[in-house]
């Protein structure tokens, strides 16, 4: 077909000996006549339609991700992380996920995100869970492996991943998430410096509001930084992104109570859609984690003073050490959340006895 035209979607498509171009998304598309014209000379008018795949009508966004994390300054093992999240309708009720591997090194592995809540293999270091956004009105599914092996991260690898949700009244679909530099055939650079802050100590107590001041990023490999803060079982959060050049944020304001800092050199690469019409966003980074005490930080009974019922729950849990999300830090007898209640929790109870939050 020769200097025809034709409208599909808003968009102008241009066909010229059996291609189509013009302003389109590059990939594959289904195209379907209708009202079709064939004029007798090699030149006129017909319609298109062109429809997306349908798995975009489930499908909201897609991440993949890649970490080194040095985790809080007085540890001494480094974890690696890969991680995956995939946004649905409610019709999904099973992700599956086909992972390329390392070539000459580790084959890909498929592994499977059941809709399930915090689902933790404490064997394989592989945590999923399933969750409504109200907020974004998105099924979120989530998978992360973590080792002190990096090599155990082999399997996954960069390249094509290809991803399959299963839905309620059977059937599925796939579609292909290129994990690489995008138009490109090369790994996303993994950045490596191990991001620390300079005017703080880990676990210091600090007067609100604070300046956080950290060294500079001099990692080729980061384009940006992320500093995240979080109050621990409030779900209460909030993130800043600064230039890879930034050395500093704030002052800041924040509530009694600890809060969990995680500071983080990045690389993230966020791409429209796939050919199937899907956003996606991709990531490498290094971050490190920080934990840091404002105010009053033993009343754990929420009547604003702490007392002999604050220490009545601490005493419930004395000695445990094994305190988390998943026993609300041992009913919050933990103060500090470093996953146990021993003497450096009896040193904040008697700090701030009878102290109470204006």
């Amino acid at each position: 077909y020769e200097s025809s035209s034709g409208t599909a979607s808003g968009y102008t498509l241009y066909v010229t000996n059996g291609n189509i171009t013009g302003d389109i998304a590059t990939g594959n598309y289904e195209i379907f006549f209708s009202n079709i014209y064939w004029p007798a000379s090699d030149s006129g008018t017909w319609s298109v339609t062109c429809e997306p795949a349908a798995i975009t009508n489930h499908v909201d966004d897609i991440c993949i991700e890649s970490c080194i994390d040095y985790g809080e300054p007085d540890e001494t093992e480094v974890e690696y992380e890969f991680y995956f999240e995939i946004g649905t309708d409610d019709t999904v009720n099973l992700v599956e996920v086909t992972t390329p591997g390392t070539p000459g090194v580790a084959s890909g592995i498929t592994f499977e995100i059941p809709n399930l809540a915090n689902q933790w293999d404490d064997i394989n270091q592989i945590w999923t869970t399933y969750e409504y956004d109200p907020c974004e009105s998105v099924y979120y599914w989530e998978y992360s492996k973590s080792t002190s092996v990096p090599s155990e991260l082999d399997c996954y690898g960069d390249g094509w991943y290809e991803v399959t949700v299963f839905y309620d009244g059977g059937g599925s679909d796939n579609t292909d998430i290129w994990y690489g530099m995008p138009a490109d055939t090369t790994p996303i650079p993994q950045p490596i410096q191990e991001p620390n802050f300079s005017n703080f100590t880990n676990r210091q107590r600090l007067e609100s509001p604070a300046t956080f001041w950290w060294d500079a990023c001099t990692d080729p490999n980061a384009d940006s930084i992320l500093l995240c803060l979080e109050r621990p079982l409030t779900y209460n959060d909030v993130e800043f992104d600064f230039n890879v050049t930034a050395t500093n944020s704030g002052p800041l304001d924040f509530n009694d109570g600890y809060w969990e800092t995680c500071l983080s050199f990045e690389r993230w690469e966020e791409v429209s859609h796939n050919a199937d019409g899907i956003p996606y966003e991709l990531a490498k980074y290094s971050e490190s984690d920080y934990m840091f005490g404002f105010g009053v930080l033993a009343e754990i009974t929420n009547d604003d003073i702490v007392n002999f019922e604050d220490f009545a729950k601490f005493a419930q849990g004395w000695l445990n050490q094994d305190c988390g999300d998943w026993n609300l830090y041992c009913n919050r007898a933990d103060l500090n959340f470093d996953n146990e209640v021993n003497n450096d929790d009896l040193l904040i109870m008697s700090e701030d006895w009878l102290l109470s939050i204006e």
